[in-house]
């Protein structure tokens, strides 16, 4: 994720973020103490903000809240930062798909640039290996089953 305005108060604390959102373990005190610093730029960045508290409703696994921020975020500019961000927590809570939605409405506004043709393709790659995990999984019956039902035998119209 990143942030449009690297002068705010919200830079820092967004990099903190960005930090406990790869770690292995959520420091849920660091992660109080941000959210309770984002108070103080609420009305003086309100944008920067919400990309704050939906980044850590995603790291706490808050998908409610973090599409209620991210929506918020967007509403109030929707820009390529409301996009993107949304398509990266969107992924990191398994929802790629969607976040797939939201990665081309951002490269819709900046069709060259390379972080989302590049974030697109991992998405891509992400989805296409979760299809062949879930057949992986699947039994020939039920495969053979999806396959034929697909085919209107006897219903031939010329």
């Amino acid at each position: 994720m990143r942030l449009p305005d690297v002068s705010s108060i919200c830079a820092e604390l967004f990099e903190q973020l960005s930090e406990m959102a790869y770690s292995a373990v959520v420091n849920e005190i660091g992660l109080a103490r941000i959210e309770r610093n984002a108070e103080e730029a609420k009305d003086s960045d309100p944008l920067n903000f919400l990309f704050i508290k939906a980044a850590a409703s995603c790291i706490k696994g808050d998908e409610e809240l973090c599409r209620k921020y991210h929506l918020q975020a967007i509403a109030f500019e929707a820009r390529v930062e409301s996009y993107y961000n949304f398509a990266v927590s969107l992924s990191r809570l398994g929802r790629l798909l969607e976040s797939l939605e939201y990665v081309q409405k951002a490269m819709y506004l900046a069709p060259t640039d390379e972080r989302l043709a590049e974030f697109k393709k991992s998405l891509l790659d992400r989805i296409e290996d979760q299809m062949w995990d879930d057949m992986d999984n699947d039994t020939d019956d039920f495969l053979t089953e999806v396959c034929m039902s697909s085919f209107h035998i006897g219903d031939a119209h010329a």
